[in-house]
């Protein structure tokens, strides 16, 4: 009987310890999503996502995003990276894959590099673990592809808010020169018409 009490003790304490990391891991996404609603601009974001997901997986996190030429810009205040982790991070963005420690793909470095989003990628998640022997557990992975989900709506919304002001402010621009240019017209008709 004892043994037998002894075991269902130890079930219910790893289920207790499941079912709390579990409503951490809930949090943290749930926090992640509010911040991304309430988010501006693609720094915010990347402040974001990397404050979370270091906080949830205890890794060196950083957020390469693309700019308008595909260069891969690492931000303020990110973790240094190699000359080759920035190599194994261009690779995995250009074409649209895992790749560093953990995968098939150049796998000889600290940093596994995630694309956000796809057909192009807007950027790169990297993680780094400070422990050789830790990776993520299929749960954390799951945890791990959600986040960068929402991360990559996050940013598409961005951009996407970013293009239409841009095009607002054309069209603007465009109407005040061609309002403009009525009036010098008009100004410049006025005196040729009672010339001639």
């Amino acid at each position: 009987t004892a043994v037998l009490v002894s075991r269902q003790t130890l079930l219910i304490r790893e289920q207790v310890d499941a079912s709390r990391e579990r409503e951490r891991r809930t949090v943290t996404l749930y926090v992640l999503t509010r911040q991304f609603a309430a988010a501006h601009t693609e720094g915010n974001i990347r402040d974001s996502v990397t404050r979370n997901l270091r906080s949830l997986f205890g890794y060196d996190t950083v957020l390469l995003l693309s700019d308008t030429s595909g260069h891969l810009d690492a931000g303020p205040e990110t973790p240094d990276l190699s000359e080759r982790d920035q190599t194994v991070a261009r690779w995995a963005f250009e074409h649209g894959q895992a790749a560093g420690s953990g995968t098939d793909t150049l796998p000889g470095g600290p940093w596994t590099f995630l694309p956000v989003g796809s057909n192009p990628p807007i950027g790169i998640i990297g993680l780094r673990s400070n422990s050789e022997d830790r990776s993520l557990s299929p749960s954390e992975s799951q945890i791990l592809e959600t986040a960068i989900g929402q991360t990559a709506a996050a940013l598409q919304r961005i951009r996407t808010g970013d293009r239409a002001e841009s095009l607002r402010v054309a069209v603007e621009t465009e109407k005040a020169r061609n309002t403009l240019l009525s009036l010098v017209s008009h100004d410049l008709r006025t005196p040729l018409a009672s010339i001639g």
